[in-house]
Parts: structure tokens; C-alpha cells; sequence
């Protein structure tokens, strides 16, 4: 498994840098920044971050944790994957900001994908159609689930609460959703925490759990595992988010065959 798990630490920075470089169409040139970005990227106590990789241009800070971006950005995101002295950050880049700090820490641990358990009476992976790769476990006793078709390389599976309205989707595919959440989604949120998924005793992560509080309210997360898939809900009421969290908490991973 090792091998494998190699080859998915290094597609996860690829998958990050891809996402975070598409800039929308529909911004103006004023939006989408022409001046460049420089920053620091330091612990809590003060002291810089050396090799951490900011986006969304991917560069790597220097011995003094300084970093250096050729255009301005509403979201600057700070990872470590393969390394993970830190959890992951993003931050809102207020309009007109051409030099930020960001404090970076490990004090909140990864969400652990163990090994998939054997189900119980009522439970169901939810997953892509093969045998491997991460899993999601739900039970029909408390959510009703809609189970999509294969197309050609994805494939969409819904819940919903037994009463709510909100919807929790799971996206399975190399390229089926990003591991990264839209910066709106981000720049609408009255807070949001991110951790990385990994799996127990093993080093490097998979992939990255986001969530957080629309200012109107709401609440958003997503699951996803770089180049695999996984779970996400938009804007959900308390009492559904609560459902859907312990569904996303039950991710599980199948080892693929070492090659």
C-alpha cells in the first residue's frame, strides 16, 4: 500500500495547484488581480515556515517563511502536504492588501480515514462502484439515500434527512469535485476551519475536510479525497448538518493492491 500512497501524497498537491489556478471568466481584470502578493507564513509563536507551498500559485516560502505571489488573489491557501507541520489555511485577502501574515498550527488533528469496517444490520458503503479507495457509511434507518448512475468517469450519489430539505452529495471520480471548497463559498462564510484526511499510520494526507458557517446562517462542508471523491453539502440547516457530519466522520479507506 505503501507505494500507492505515495503516488496519492503527490497527486494531492497536483490536484490543489489545478484547482486554485482557474480564475472565473466572469471576473473583471481588477478582480482577478494584476499587482502581486507577498507574505509570511509563521507559526504561532512567531517563528517562519520554511518550504510551506502557497496558492494559489503553488510557490514554496523561503527561510524566512516569506512568499512571493505574481498576482493578487481573494484566497490565499497555505498546505504542506507530504510533510504536514501544519494543518492546512486559507484566508479572505481584504480588497487592496498586497502583503499578508498567515498563522499556521497543528493543533486541531486530521480527520482519520481508518480501514472499512464490516457494516451492521440496516448500514451502507456509500462509494464509487469499485472495491477500493474511501467509503462513507450511512444507515436507510436514518437518511434516505438516491443512488446515481456510472457515467464515464464519475459517478453522484444524494441523502437527505428523513425530514429535512437539505441535500448531502457524494462525487466519486478523479476529477469528479475539488478537494478545495469555491472561494465564494469561502469569502460567503462567517468562519470555516480546514484539517487534512489521513490515514492512521500512515505518513502524508489524502485529501481535505472543510467546513464552515454561511453568514446567513447556513452551514457547508466537503470531504474529499485527492483524485477520489467524496462528500459535500452546500447549505444545510443545524439539525440536517448534524446528520450529514456523522456520515462524513464514518470515512473509511480500502487499500489498493500494492502494485
Amino acid at each position: 500500500m505503501k507505494s500507492v500512497f505515495r503516488q496519492r501524497v503527490s497527486y494531492i498537491h497536483l490536484a490543489f495547484l489545478v484547482c486554485v489556478l482557474v480564475v472565473p471568466a466572469s471576473l473583471s481584470a481588477q478582480e482577478r488581480g494584476t499587482s502581486t502578493v507577498t507574505g509570511t507564513v509563521v507559526t504561532p509563536d512567531g517563528r517562519p515556515v520554511e518550504g510551506a507551498t502557497v496558492y494559489p500559485d503553488g510557490v514554496e516560502t523561503d527561510d524566512q517563511g516569506r512568499f512571493h505571489l505574481e498576482r493578487t488573489a481573494r484566497v490565499i491557501s497555505v498546505a504542506d502536504f507530504g510533510k504536514e507541520r501544519f494543518q492546512p489555511r486559507s484566508i479572505i485577502v481584504s480588497a487592496g492588501l498586497n502583503d499578508v501574515r498567515i498563522v499556521v498550527d497543528n493543533s486541531m488533528g486530521s480527520l482519520m480515514a481508518p480501514l472499512c469496517r464490516a457494516l451492521r444490520p440496516g448500514e451502507e458503503y456509500v462509494s464509487d462502484s469499485g472495491k477500493y479507495g474511501i467509503k462513507f457509511i450511512a444507515s436507510r434507518h436514518d437518511v434516505n439515500i438516491k443512488r446515481g448512475k456510472v457515467d464515464v468517469d464519475y459517478v453522484k450519489h444524494t441523502i437527505t434527512t428523513k425530514k429535512g430539505k437539505s441535500l448531502l452529495e457524494f462525487w466519486f471520480g478523479p476529477l469528479a469535485i475539488s478537494i478545495q471548497p469555491e472561494d465564494e463559498t469561502l469569502i460567503d462564510s462567517a468562519s470555516f476551519h480546514e484539517r487534512y484526511i489521513a490515514i492512521p499510520n500512515e505518513r502524508g494526507s489524502i485529501g481535505i475536510d472543510s467546513w464552515g458557517v454561511l453568514k446567513n446562517g447556513r452551514y457547508w462542508r466537503q470531504t474529499i479525497g485527492a483524485g477520489l471523491g467524496g462528500a459535500v453539502y452546500r447549505s444545510a440547516t443545524k439539525d440536517d448538518a448534524k446528520v450529514f457530519d456523522a456520515i462524513m466522520n464514518s470515512i473509511c479507506f480500502v487499500p489498493y493492491p500494492a502494485e
